[in-house]
C-alpha cells in the first residue's frame, strides 16, 4: 500500500472519529447494512434470524450497540497499526480471522462487510468520500481482510482435515486388522 492510500484512510478515519458518538453511529450503521446484505449472518453474531435491523428499538438495544461498537473499536485498532507495524498487524488479523472461523463466520462475509463499511463511510463522510478515498478504503480493507481470511482458512482447513481423518484405534491392535 502506498503512503497516499494509507494517508487517505487515516485522514478520513480521523474525520469519522471527530463525529459525536462515532463508534456507535458507524458500528450500528455498519451492522444494520451488513445484516440487510447477509441476513443469515445474524445468528452467527448471536441475534435471531428474524431480527429486524430497520426497527429503531433493535438499533438502540444495548446488545446490538455493544457488538457494533466493539467491531468499530477493532477497526480503529487495526488502522492505528497501519504502516511500520504491518507484520504485527498481519499476525493480529490472522488470529482474529481464526477466531471468527471458530465462531462460524463464513469467508464470503468478509467482502460483504467491506461493502457495508464503504457504504457507511460514504454516508457519514459525504463529499469528503471521493472516488480516490473510496479506492483507498477498498485497497486497505482488502489487505486487512486478506489476512483475516488467511487465518480463517487455516482453521477451516484444520476442521476439514479433522472431519475427514479416518478413525484411529485408541489401543494397540493387530495391524493386519487395519490393513
Amino acid at each position: 500500500m502506498s503512503f497516499s492510500t494509507i494517508n487517505n484512510v487515516i485522514e478520513t478515519w480521523e474525520t469519522i472519529r471527530r463525529m459525536p458518538e462515532w463508534e456507535k453511529e458507524v458500528g450500528v450503521g455498519l451492522f444494520a447494512k451488513f445484516f440487510k446484505m447477509e441476513p443469515e449472518a445474524k445468528t452467527i453474531f448471536g441475534f435471531r434470524e428474524d431480527l429486524d435491523v430497520t426497527d429503531y428499538k433493535v438499533l438502540i438495544s444495548p446488545r446490538f450497540v455493544a457488538h457494533a461498537m466493539q467491531f468499530v473499536t477493532m477497526i480503529d485498532r487495526a488502522l492505528n497499526m497501519l504502516g511500520p507495524s504491518d507484520e504485527m498487524l498481519s499476525e493480529v488479523l490472522i488470529d482474529i480471522g481464526a477466531k471468527h472461523a471458530r465462531y462460524g463466520v463464513k469467508p464470503e462475509y468478509f467482502p460483504t462487510m467491506g461493502k457495508a463499511l464503504v457504504s457507511v463511510l460514504s454516508s457519514n463522510l459525504g463529499d469528503v468520500f471521493t472516488m480516490e478515498v473510496q479506492e483507498s478504503w477498498i485497497e486497505v480493507y482488502n489487505a486487512l481482510s486478506h489476512d483475516m481470511i488467511k487465518g480463517h482458512s487455516e482453521v477451516y482447513t484444520v476442521k476439514m482435515n479433522d472431519a475427514n481423518r479416518q478413525i484411529e484405534p485408541q489401543h494397540q491392535v493387530d495391524s493386519r486388522v487395519w490393513a
